[in-house]
Order: C-alpha cells, then structure tokens, then sequence
C-alpha cells in the first residue's frame, strides 16, 4: 500500500497516478520518436532526389538557352518544353525570363510534387529556407521579382557575405525587400532561436519594417501550414508578445530578446538586449543631411548601438546615399587598425554604367524619365547612388598640373588666403576644415590676358582656432614676402585682428591700411556661383598648378572637393576662388619675351682681352 503524502502537518493528500503518468509520457516519446524517423525518412528522399538532379537549390535552369548542353547534361525535347512553360505554384504563375538562370530548378520540383516521390510540404520547406527568391515571388507573392535585376540580386545575396555588408541600392530596386523583409523571415524559418534588432534613424520607420514582417506571419496561411512548429496560427492570441516594436515566434529559450525588434537610433535605443542580428535600414534621410548635429549624432549612435550584438553577430546595413558625408558614407568608410574596411560594400545604380545616360536596371523607361526630369541632385542621390556622378562633375580635378618644386618661378608675387571655420565643438569633435593656402603669381599676362598661379603651401585642416592661427603664423614666416594676406570674414568674428597681433609679435607687421591685409567678403555672391566663376575658365586653361612642396593630404582633399562640388565641403576652393579678388588690384604687364644675352662691362673688357692675346705677335 502507497504510504500517504503529507503536504502539511495533519492533512492527508492521496497519491498521484504516477503508473498513468508515465504512460502517457512513453506514448509522447513513441510518437514524437515515429515523427523524427518519418522527418528523417521525408529529408532522406529530397537528398536523393537532389543527388539525382532532381531539386537543385541553387542550380535552376537557364530558360532558352543552350548553357545545361555545355555542361554536358542531356536534355530530352520533352524536358526542355516542360522548363519553358509558365508553372503555377501557391496560385503564382511564373512566366520565365528568356536567358535568366533562376535560382532554382521549379519545374523539378512541381514535377516531384506531382508523382507524389518527395512530399510536398517538405519540397517547400526546403525552398523556403534556401532560396530568397522562390520566397519573395512564390509564398510572399510580389510579382516584381521576376525580373533580372530580381533574380540576379538575390542568388548574389545568397551566394555573397552573410555579414558585415553595406549595400547602397538605388531607391525602388527591393533592397528592403529582399534584406529588411525577405532575408529575416527566412532567418527565422532557418533558426526560430535567432533575434533579429532593425535599426533605423528613428524608431517609427523601424516599426513599419518589422509591421511588413509581422502582416506577413499573420496572414500568410502557407507558411504557417510549413512552419509550424516556428509561427503561431493566431500570433495575436498565442504569442507572449506581438506588438508594433516586438514580435515573438515559437521558440525553446527563454530568452529577453524578442524574435525581431524595432529600435531608432536617435531615439529609443535597446539596453540590456544582445541580438544575433543587427539589420540597419533608413539610417539617413534627406531631413537628417540639412543638419550636421543630428548626423553626428546618428554617426556615434550607429557606434553604439554595435554593442547591443552578441559574439558572432551578423550584421547588415542598406541605404542610399544622401549626400557625401552622410553616416552611410562614414560607415563604408570604416577601416580596422590595419587599413582593411570592415564592411563590403555594394553599389547598385538605377542604370547599367551608373550615368545619367545608362539604361535602367529595374525601373521602366518611363518611370526613369520621371525621376530623371526632377530634382538633378536628388536624382543623382536616389538614383545614381552619388551626387556627382562623373557626366556631373564641374570642376575636373585631371585638369590640375602638378610641377616639381625646382620647376616653379623664382618672379612670383606671393598671397595667402585663409578660408577660416569654427572652433571644436562641444561634445569634443573638431572643427569644420581651415584652409590655410600659399599661392604664387607669374606678375606676367599671357595672349589670353591671364597669369598662371601656383600653389605654393598648405597647412590647417580639422583643428581649433587657436592651433590654426599658429598654423598661420608658421606657413606665413616660412614663404618669405608675402604681398598680400587675405582672411575670410566669418560674422563677427576678428580673426584677422588676431592674426595680424600673432605676426607683429614674430617682426612681421600687416595692416589694412598698408593694403597687406585685407578682409574677404562674399559681396553677396553665393560661394557656389563665386567658385564657379573664378576657377572655371583658369581650370580650363591650364593656370592652376600645384607645387610638390604641397602637402599630399591638402592636394587629396583638394581633388575630393573638386569631384564632389558642390554637394560637398569647399574649404580649398574657397581660398582659390578668393585669390582672383586679390589680385585683380595688382596691374601684372605682358610676358616679356626673352632677349639676347648682352655681357656687362666686365664682361666686355675680358673679352676684348681675349682677343687681343690670341691675336698678338707677342703670343707665346
């Protein structure tokens, strides 16, 4: 007889069945046992039929063309008309693509399905799981994936880094729907332990990605039929949490983080959550690049938010281009200790040379016109994935001379220019660029009525306004005569007073009244339309030079200004352009020709003595 059990004392409780108990436990274990091998058993097939040719992931066939024959592999007339046929698949229809390779073989699949060899649901499973494409097109159902550029990008993605990528896609060329949409639910169908963070600049955008993944595990009945021991067949009511910022799918750990999340960079960061994935997405928008703090601050949280990854976090971010020194661009630009960047990068432009000219990719040629006859700039952001393009450039840098140091005048009239920016900020970066320029004059005219000009010396960059006026007062003691020293006004600030004081202290005095200084106005001209003007047509013409003794950083940055005028920083430009201001109250006369040498006095005597020697009697 069973000995009572005694919860307390004085109360009896009568024993539970544990012979039923167990019972129903080996039944469990027996069923979930014949349920393994028949899984194993269903696998098992699609392996053999995947080593006889029969389902390939990953090796479709290429519709209309003579590629299978070059591999060696016979085609029966039969088999090649079945390829060639549209297929139905999920009330899909798939029309081929002449000439495309699609991911994988369907017709095979349809075929398998259809004798009934390898059961469906474990055909599609295995599509689901291994092939974007047959995904976005046949389960999520967007028709527009069948398309070149549709099936081309995602047997890249496939086939491409699982992390550590930066793909700048033109807008409306599916890198959302493909990465954000296609790529997460197919991560979590793969792994339904893995957690997935989406970043975006805010934390509203975010939430409408993960509201495209979520619409898709609730409505789509296939895939819960395919899926389920991953997705909910009412998530709303069975999941732990299914919210706007947070879904959470069938899983075994107890873990903080949900399946997929929503977070903004700028708002709402997570705390205390490591993820295995970390997706950006929409980090940039065209209200963010008018902004310089908030794109700082976008840049350091992108920063920060890594550490909410874990140890082997995958890690993907997608865009386009805003503007030359938006986070996207900071982020590509990302190199470890030993030079190597740290993500790879893909560009895909909306044409096929990634000009304004080039055919379109993706979208049709008349919504390509539309786009093209807007906005130049936001066309070339959008669409071309940079904002000066080569066709758009306006100042080309390859028309630079560059001149050894030994080959430059000794006769040049010497002026400085000084195109000042800001103090550091307060948060510790440093300051805007200064341009701290040295230009060199020939005080001749040519037939064209213009002088060439060198570029003598450089100095400044990102620093304060203290080390900057250092900086002056070094580069100017060290050119010898400087003719004229021109400063930027900036407000009102009186920069030029202080650097004026910095040189008297050194013996060196300039002043606005002995017109060795001079304080530059813009004069109401706008700084693109005064760079424009001034430094157009000596381009042109072969006058700007640049000297070897310049400093390699300041000609580099020089050239990066020039491609990417004016949708860029122009600090050396700027300094250039004001030259021309300067020098147009200095008359410089013709190029003199040069003319045959006469000998001084001196000269003529020795000579004439020469002669007398050699022609004396008297000659030894």
């Amino acid at each position: 007889m069973t000995k009572p059990i005694y919860k307390r004392p004085g109360r009896y409780t009568k024993p539970s069945n544990s012979k039923a108990k167990i019972r129903e436990e080996k039944l469990a274990a027996a069923e979930a046992e014949e349920e393994a091998l028949a899984e194993k058993e269903r696998r098992s097939k699609v392996c053999a039929a995947a080593e006889d040719g029969k389902v390939k992931v990953g090796d479709g066939p290429c519709i209309g063309t003579d590629i299978e024959k070059e591999r060696g592999v016979e085609i029966n007339e039969e088999f090649a008309r079945r390829q060639s046929n549209p297929i139905v698949l999920n009330d899909v229809e798939l029309v081929p693509i002449p000439g495309v390779r699609y991911p994988s073989n369907y017709w095979e699949a349809i075929r398998l399905i259809q004798s009934k060899e390898v059961e469906q649901h474990v055909v599609l499973r295995e599509l689901c799981k291994e092939d974007l494409w047959f995904l976005l097109f046949f389960i999520l159902k967007i028709p527009v994936m069948n398309s070149v550029f549709g099936v081309n990008v995602c047997k890249e993605i496939r086939e491409g880094p699982k992390t550590d990528t930066v793909d700048i896609w033109a807008r409306e060329h599916l890198k959302s729907t493909c990465f954000t949409i296609g790529e997460n639910i197919q991560d979590i169908l793969k792994d339904k332990e893995a957690t997935t963070c989406i970043f975006s600049y805010a934390k509203r955008p975010a939430e409408a990605f993960l509201g495209s993944i979520k619409s898709v595990f609730e409505q789509n009945i296939i895939l819960k039929l395919l899926f389920s021991d991953v997705l909910y067949l009412d998530p709303a009511k069975e999941s732990p949490c299914w919210k706007a910022d947070a879904i959470v799918c069938k899983r075994e750990s107890y873990v903080k983080e949900a399946t997929v999340e929503a977070w903004g960079l700028i708002e709402g960061m997570p705390v205390g959550r490591h993820f295995s994935k970390l997706i950006y997405d929409d980090v940039v928008t065209a209200d963010l690049v008018d902004s310089p703090d908030i794109i700082q601050k976008v840049k350091n949280r992108f920063d920060m938010s890594l550490n909410v990854g874990s140890d082997g976090c995958r890690v993907r971010i997608i865009g386009t281009f805003y503007a030359h020194d938006d986070p996207l661009v900071y982020i590509t630009n990302l190199k470890d200790e030993d030079g190597v960047p740290i993500y790879h990068t893909r560009i895909k432009p909306a044409t096929d040379n990634g000009l304004a000219n080039g055919k379109p990719v993706f979208l049709s040629e008349s919504r390509f016109r539309k786009l093209k006859a807007g906005n130049l700039y936001q066309f070339n952001c959008q669409q071309l994935c940079n904002p000066t393009p080569v066709g758009e450039q306006k100042l080309d840098s390859n028309l630079l001379i560059r001149v050894p140091a030994d080959k430059v005048p000794k006769n040049l009239f010497k002026f400085m220019l000084i195109d000042q920016a800001g103090d550091g900020r307060k948060d510790g970066r440093p300051g805007d660029w200064w341009a701290i320029c040295v230009f060199g004059v020939v005080p001749n005219r040519d037939e064209q009525g213009a002088s060439d000009v060198y570029w003598l010396d450089a100095g400044g960059g990102p620093v304060g306004e203290v080390k900057a006026k250092e900086e002056v007062v070094k580069i100017y003691t060290r050119n010898g005569r400087i003719v004229c020293l021109g400063v930027e006004k900036v407000g009102l600030a009186t920069t030029e007073v202080h650097i004026a004081n910095a040189l008297r202290a050194r013996g060196r005095v300039v002043s606005i009244e002995s017109g060795t200084l001079k304080v530059l106005n813009p004069m109401g001209m706008s700084k693109v339309r005064r760079i424009e003007s001034q430094l157009g047509w000596p381009l042109h013409n072969g006058k700007m030079r640049i000297s070897s003794n310049v400093p390699e950083l300041f000609v580099q940055r020089l050239i990066e200004e020039m491609n990417k005028f004016p949708y860029w920083h122009d600090d050396i430009l700027d300094a250039w352009s004001y030259l021309y201001f300067l020098i147009k109250d200095y008359r410089f006369g013709p190029v003199v020709q040069e003319e045959e040498h006469k000998p001084d006095l001196w000269e003529q005597i020795r000579q004439r003595s020469n002669r007398l020697s050699t022609d004396n009697w008297m000659t030894v």
